[in-house]
């Protein structure tokens, strides 16, 4: 006899109470916005044109709703720790989007040497509020290790997705060796940087007892004082990268060396016999062809100086609030063993920042422009070692809170092996997928580790670090 299934079971009914209300918010909002965007559509107004441009600038957008239910939580209910954490974080991914969005419609218009300039300004914006706040909220800890997990992020995360969706059906890719050359010895520049003040704090913490206790702290107003001097050494060699990488003119070729390229690459290849030569016709392609690429160039529409300006303020206040939620609720997460504050740190918050990022790193990748796709990921790695990193800290001086480059042994060990494996790997100007896989290989290592890391040696440097912070 066959069982009756028309009555639902326990845990089904204990499901719809706890979901329900979400997915029927959800189909309003989204009912709502359907026959919204019919009625906007029928305006001829540049301002309405502009907002349906950015709704529509990716599909991560459609998480948008998300804002507004986060904000409706957070304003007038009290939600517990983990449901706070969770929607403001899912709500800043397709801000971060737009962000993205505004800031290349930005750079369209500037042209490319300031273009470039914008882009390295807010190509981290999201990361940087995010720890700003966290540092303003005395978060010390989820600052330093999210700035390690932005970097360990696009080096083996998105660099290994663009080596191995790239090479899927083919031997291996080819990219600029050169450049990816220039960008490797930042990115060691970097690391050394940041893997001096952990020596020297392992070199100092000598001792025992309360011998310990005031060489932790004499320690740590030594490498207060070393992190503030390279912080400004960092931005110093950032900003002469910038414009090494935008403004600097590559030396012309000398007229002797000139000719001879010419005079070798139209030399006639004589065959023995009487003729002069065989040469290679050139015909060229029909008017249509261009003019045709031209109208479609032209179709294209973009931001306006003014309107780009205008929503990366809007999208960079309403990320600041969200943030706001999000730090404060990372302390109610860890007590409640959702999330240890490394995993949150290193981990998931570098995934808000960086996931439109990781979209169209991968997508160009695919579409085998891959000069692009490495420029993108260890760009912003550069980006987030050599000014979001030292700025913060420089930031942290100011506020009082005692943010230094010394990220504990842990997270300075994996950026060293991050960044000698990445060295390995672009040095010769190719890739493929087993390359790739490398890369997220150990990415998976290191969350697995960040995943059973053990807060209470987190919460043993914090503890230091709040005594030296009440000492300054």
């Amino acid at each position: 006899m066959l069982a009756d299934n028309s009555n639902p079971s326990p845990a089904s009914e204990r499901l719809g109470r706890v979901f329900g209300p979400f997915v029927a918010v959800f189909r309003f909002i989204f009912g709502f916005w359907s026959w919204m965007e019919e009625k906007l559509i029928q305006l001829d107004n540049p301002v309405v044109k502009v907002f349906l441009q950015t709704l529509h600038c990716s599909p991560v957008n459609v998480l948008l709703p998300v804002v507004f239910v986060s904000f409706a939580l957070c304003i007038f209910g009290n939600p517990s720790a983990g449901l706070k954490f969770g929607l403001n974080f899912i709500a800043i991914i397709p801000l971060a989007a737009i962000l993205s969005f505004a800031t290349e419609e930005l750079a369209e218009k500037l042209g490319p040497k300031w273009g470039g300039l914008a882009n390295a300004t807010f190509g981290n914006t999201v990361e940087a509020i995010v720890s700003i706040v966290a540092l303003k909220n005395g978060q010390i800890e989820i600052v330093q290790q999210s700035m390690l997990g932005s970097i360990l992020s696009n080096l083996l995360f998105v660099l290994g997705c663009c080596f191995y969706f790239s090479g899927i059906g083919v031997t291996e890719r080819e990219f600029d060796a050169g450049a990816a050359g220039n960008m490797y010895s930042l990115m060691l520049f970097a690391c050394t940087a940041m893997v001096l003040p952990t020596v020297l704090a392992a070199v100092m913490n000598t001792g025992s007892g309360s011998e310990a206790d005031a060489l932790a702290g004499n320690t740590l107003k030594k490498v207060l004082t070393q992190s503030r001097a390279s912080s400004v050494v960092m931005i110093l060699l950032y900003l002469i990268y910038i414009y090494y990488t935008l403004f600097a003119k590559k030396a012309e070729k000398p007229v002797e060396e000139v000719m001879e390229e010419g005079i070798a690459e139209y030399s006639p290849e004589v065959d023995g016999s009487d003729s002069i030569g065989n040469y290679d016709y050139y015909e060229p392609e029909p008017i249509h062809i261009h003019l045709k690429a031209q109208e479609e160039e032209e179709e294209e529409e973009h931001l306006s100086i003014v309107a780009s300006v205008s929503v990366l303020a809007i999208a960079t206040v309403i990320i600041s609030f969200l943030a706001d939620y999000l730090v404060e609720s990372i302390d109610g997460v860890v007590e409640s063993g959702i999330f240890s504050k490394m995993f949150i740190g290193l981990i998931l918050i570098p995934i808000v920042g960086n996931a439109a990022e990781h979209v169209s790193s991968c997508v160009v990748a695919v579409k085998g422009e891959m000069d692009l796709a490495v420029e993108i990921a260890l760009g912003s790695s550069i980006q987030i070692a050599l000014l979001v990193t030292p700025f913060l800290v420089l930031i942290g001086a100011v506020i009082s809170e005692p943010m230094t480059l010394h990220f504990q042994l842990f997270g300075t060990v994996a950026l060293i092996f991050s960044v000698f494996l990445v060295g390995s790997l672009v040095q010769d100007g190719k890739s493929n997928s087993l390359e790739g896989l490398m890369c997220l290989g150990i990415y998976a290592l290191v969350s697995i580790s960040c995943w059973v890391y053990p807060d209470e040696l987190s919460a043993g440097a914090a503890s230091v670090a709040s005594v030296v912070s009440s000492v300054l």
